[in-house]
C-alpha cells in the first residue's frame, strides 16, 4: 500500500482549513444520502458537491458537536468541518474538480472505502459533457491510496462492507402510546423569541403557520416548470396556523412523513422570522425545540411552558387559494374587488396606468406581471428577523399608506391574504402538473397528488 494515484499527493494526517467565501461554501456543501456515520466515532463522512453538477468532490467528516452559526451573519462556521482530501478542491466554491470521490464508506476513524474517478466532475455548468468512470479504492489518513476495483466502461461505486462490524444500538422509540398508528405527530416550542439574530422589538408573535414544500413531480430541472417570479422556486402550499401563546410556546399536531416548515407571525398578519430547511415527523413522533433559529446548544427555559398545559392546537386551514398556492384564486380576487377599478387599463380621473386585471399575459397573467417591481423576496443564506417577504416589498407600503387607503381600504382579512403571499416567495401556481397548472392558470382549484 501506500500508492499514489493519478495526482493525488496523498500526505500523513493531512487536516485543511476550508477556505473560500463562506458564502460560496454555505451553497456548496451538499449532505447527500451516501453520507455515512463513522463507527464508534460520532461523526460523519460525506462527499462535498456542487450544487449544479454531478455530486462528486472532496472528502470531508462532519463533528456534529462543534456545529455553531456565526453570530454576526447567522451562517455556518466551519469549526466542525475537517477537509481530507484538500488535493480536490470543493466543487464551485472553488472551481471544478479534475477528479473526484464519491459514495464513501468509513471503516473507522482512519480507513475507509470509496469512490474514485481520475476523470474531471461532470455536469451542467462544468463543462464536461459526457460520462465519467470511478473505481473503487482504499483511502487512509496515512497517506495509502489503493486501487481495488476497477473495469473499463462503467463506474464501480458503493463499496460497502459484506461482514457486519458490529451490532448497532438501538435507539429508544420516539412515538408517544396515544398517537401510535396516527398519520400525524405533536411539535412543542419552547420559546419563538429565543432566536440567534435578535427579533424586531414591538412584534410580538401570536401565531405559527404550517407550510409543506411539494416534491418535484416531473422534471429535474429547477426552473421547469416555472412556479413564478423567483428562480428555481418550489411548489407548496399553507396548511393553516396555530396559536403561540404570550409566553412564546406553541403545541400542535401536524401530518407526519411530509416536508414542513414554520413562519412566526404577528398580530398585523405579517411573518417576523421563517426557516429556509425543512422538518419531519414520523407518525407518533413528537418533536420539540428551544426556540426559532436558537443558538447550537440552546436549552428550552426553566419553567412551565403555557402551551405544554392543554392539549395540542389543530391548524387551522388559510385562506381559500393557498392549498396548494394560486394566485388567480388568493391574490386576483382582492385586486378584482378593491383595485381594478383604478387600475383596468382605461385612461380617465383617477386612472392608474398600472393594470392588475387577471388576463393572461404570457405563462402568468398582466396583474402579476405588472406587480413584479413592487414585490421582494429574501435571497441571503440565511433569513433575517423583520425582513421576510411582507417586511420587504414595496406593495406593504403601498396597501397600508394614507394615500393609496384614501382610493380603496383593503379589509384585513385581504390584508392578510396578501401577507400569506407575500411571505411565500409569491407564488402564481402551487403544482407541477401540466394539467394543474392549466386549470391554476383559470383560477380553478387543484388537489395535490396523494403522494404529497
Amino acid at each position: 500500500m501506500g500508492s499514489q494515484i493519478g495526482h493525488l499527493d496523498p500526505r500523513q494526517d493531512q487536516k485543511a482549513a476550508i477556505g473560500g467565501d463562506l458564502m460560496e461554501m454555505v451553497s456548496a456543501l451538499l449532505l447527500r444520502p451516501t453520507d455515512k456515520a463513522i463507527p464508534n466515532a460520532n461523526r460523519i463522512v460525506f462527499v462535498a458537491g456542487g450544487h449544479h453538477a454531478n455530486v462528486g468532490g472532496t472528502l470531508v467528516v462532519l463533528d456534529p458537536s462543534r456545529t455553531t452559526y456565526d453570530p454576526t451573519s447567522g451562517e455556518d462556521r466551519f469549526d466542525s468541518l475537517e477537509q481530507l482530501t484538500p488535493e480536490v478542491c470543493f466543487a464551485e466554491a472553488e472551481g471544478w474538480p479534475k477528479s473526484y470521490f464519491y459514495s464513501p464508506w468509513p471503516l473507522s476513524e482512519n480507513y475507509f472505502l470509496v469512490s474514485f474517478s481520475h476523470d474531471p466532475l461532470p455536469g451542467g455548468y462544468t463543462g464536461v459533457h459526457r460520462d465519467t468512470e470511478t473505481g473503487i479504492y482504499y483511502f487512509d489518513r496515512f497517506g495509502n491510496f489503493e486501487l481495488l476495483y476497477r473495469k473499463n466502461g462503467i463506474s464501480s461505486v458503493y463499496p460497502i462492507p459484506l461482514m457486519p462490524r458490529f451490532k448497532p444500538p438501538v435507539l429508544a422509540g420516539l412515538a408517544q402510546t396515544e398517537l401510535e398508528g396516527e398519520d400525524e405527530g405533536e411539535f412543542l416550542l419552547a420559546d419563538v423569541t429565543n432566536s440567534l439574530l435578535p427579533m424586531p422589538t414591538g412584534r410580538p408573535i401570536k401565531r405559527l403557520r404550517v407550510i409543506q414544500l411539494l416534491p418535484k413531480s416531473r422534471t429535474d430541472n429547477a426552473s421547469n416548470p416555472c412556479i413564478g417570479h423567483p428562480d428555481q422556486a418550489n411548489a407548496r402550499m399553507l396548511l393553516g396556523t396555530v396559536p403561540v401563546e404570550d409566553d412564546g410556546s406553541a403545541y400542535f399536531r401536524a401530518p407526519a412523513r411530509k416536508p414542513l416548515y414554520f413562519q412566526a407571525v404577528d398580530e398585523t398578519g405579517r411573518a417576523v422570522q421563517g426557516m429556509r430547511t425543512v422538518v419531519y415527523l414520523q407518525p407518533g413522533e413528537r418533536r420539540s425545540c428551544a426556540g426559532c433559529h436558537e443558538p447550537f446548544g440552546a436549552i428550552a427555559p426553566m419553567r412551565r411552558l403555557a402551551a405544554a398545559q392543554r392539549p395540542p392546537s389543530i391548524i387551522e386551514p388559510g385562506p381559500d387559494g393557498t392549498k396548494p398556492f394560486c394566485y388567480p384564486r388568493l391574490v386576483q380576487p382582492v385586486l378584482d374587488k378593491h383595485c381594478i377599478s383604478c387600475h383596468d387599463g382605461s385612461s380617465g380621473p383617477d386612472k392608474s396606468p398600472l393594470v392588475l386585471t387577471g388576463e393572461p399575459d404570457g405563462r402568468f397573467s398582466k396583474s402579476y406581471d405588472n406587480l413584479m417591481p413592487y414585490l421582494r423576496w429574501p435571497s441571503d443564506t440565511v433569513t433575517r428577523p423583520g425582513k421576510l417577504g411582507a417586511d420587504i416589498s414595496p406593495l406593504t407600503e403601498i396597501l397600508t399608506g394614507l394615500t393609496h387607503r384614501k382610493y380603496a381600504e383593503l379589509p384585513d382579512e385581504q390584508v392578510r391574504a396578501l401577507y400569506i403571499w407575500l411571505d411565500s416567495n409569491v407564488p402564481f401556481f402551487g403544482t407541477y402538473e401540466e394539467d394543474d397548472l392549466q386549470a391554476q392558470r383559470l383560477g380553478l382549484a387543484v388537489v395535490p397528488p396523494p403522494l404529497q
